[in-house]
């Protein structure tokens, strides 16, 4: 069993607002730091600037979104290129 079998269940028809695998990931977004990081901008840490932190939390929106759309039952590879695509996208952040 993958790790993206291990880690998000094989559970369907969780309900009407979508699939259990689904429903998982976008509860995942209520562990984004993101507003945390704006909080330490006031403490020196210019680079959490709140445009800052609203494109990494794009980036993980996008990624999120991207999972939900390729599904559930996509290739192991086929959900590693997007968390490839995703970190990729924020090191490009860090070096603009």
């Amino acid at each position: 069993m993958s790790f993206f079998d291990r880690f998000f269940g094989k559970k369907q028809n969780a309900g009407p607002t979508g699939t259990h695998y689904e429903q998982k990931l976008l509860a995942a977004k209520q562990f984004y730091p993101f507003a945390r990081w704006q909080e330490n901008y006031s403490n020196g840490l210019t680079q959490y600037t709140k445009e800052n932190c609203n494109k990494i939390k794009k980036v993980f929106d996008d990624l999120i979104a991207s999972l939900i759309a390729l599904g559930e039952h996509a290739s192991e590879e086929q959900k590693k290129q997007l968390f490839k695509t995703a970190i990729l996208a924020t090191n490009q952040l860090n070096e603009a």
